[in-house]
């Protein structure tokens, strides 16, 4: 899935940093703002076409990158074809 979405992201032009299996499954998928603004997650979230998936904000001093896709059991590969 983090394979699918990152190309879905780079084919839309959104810079993809890096991609990999996250410490530990989540229930749910999230998109989580690790920068000050909204503005690069609404467009990831616009993006995966996850409509009304609520952002998470957990400001990093010094992130690696503005926003940070955890995939859960919920989301479906499929969905982005």
């Amino acid at each position: 899935a983090a394979e699918a979405v990152t190309r879905r992201l780079r084919a839309r032009g959104a810079d993809v940093v890096d991609f990999g299996n996250y410490v530990s499954i989540q229930p749910r998928t999230k998109i989580v703002n690790c920068s000050g603004g909204l503005e690069g997650a609404r467009r990831v979230r616009d993006l995966l076409g996850l409509g009304n998936l609520e952002i998470y904000s957990k400001p990093e001093k010094a992130p690696v990158a503005d926003v940070r896709v955890i995939i859960g059991p919920d989301f479906d590969p499929a969905a982005l074809k």
